[in-house]
């Protein structure tokens, strides 16, 4: 008998300690920068328009794994607060033609207490780009979890050809970084 209740003891706690939960993004805590250079100057572009949904896996309040990550924005979102740059920003992303911008997670690579080395896709422009990217992450005491991190890339890895202005004599650097501070917290369990 005492055995018995030992193994139950064992099961509730095993039950009571793990969870697998669905989180959505927080908008207004979440932004995706892009930062990059011209012939003129550095530059910089913003958007806190993110959607997103992660499954997570939790035991004792560590992250034991990370099932799913898709992120998605609008493309013509990203504001500089110089209206020229954002126009050609929507012009350069053809944001007509693909409206959204899109992360999804392929697989997680390595755990640790507070870093995810991930390998994921990025769709910009119609074209999707796969690349690994080293992820820090912190997990609130209410028990939402801030994903941040950057990857670099060219626009013409998405096919895209670096914006020019006044007659060609402002050229826009091909080399950018893209920038992420996400905010996910639980919206309910699975």
């Amino acid at each position: 008998m005492k055995a018995f209740f030992s193994i139950i003891v064992c099961i509730l706690f095993t039950y009571g300690t793990s969870a697998q939960d669905k989180f959505t993004v927080v908008q207004d805590s979440s932004t995706i920068t892009v930062f990059g250079t011209s012939s003129a100057h550095d530059w910089e572009t913003s958007t806190t328009e993110t959607e997103g949904i992660a499954i997570l896996n939790f035991e004792n309040g560590n992250l034991l794994s990370v099932d799913s990550v898709s992120i998605t924005f609008p493309a013509n979102s990203f504001k500089s607060g110089k209206k020229v740059m954002d126009k050609k920003t929507r012009g350069a992303l053809n944001d007509k033609k693909h409206p959204t911008i899109h992360f999804e997670l392929i697989s997680i690579d390595n755990i640790s207490e507070d870093s995810l080395y991930t390998t994921g896709t990025f769709t910009v422009a119609g074209v999707t780009v796969e690349r690994e990217v080293s992820v820090k992450y912190s997990v609130s005491p209410s028990g939402d979890i801030k994903f941040e991190g950057s990857a670099p890339f060219k626009m013409t890895d998405f096919g895209i050809s670096p914006p020019t202005a006044l007659l060609g004599s402002l050229k826009t650097g091909n080399e950018i970084d893209v920038s992420f501070n996400v905010l996910f917290n639980v919206a309910n369990n699975l």
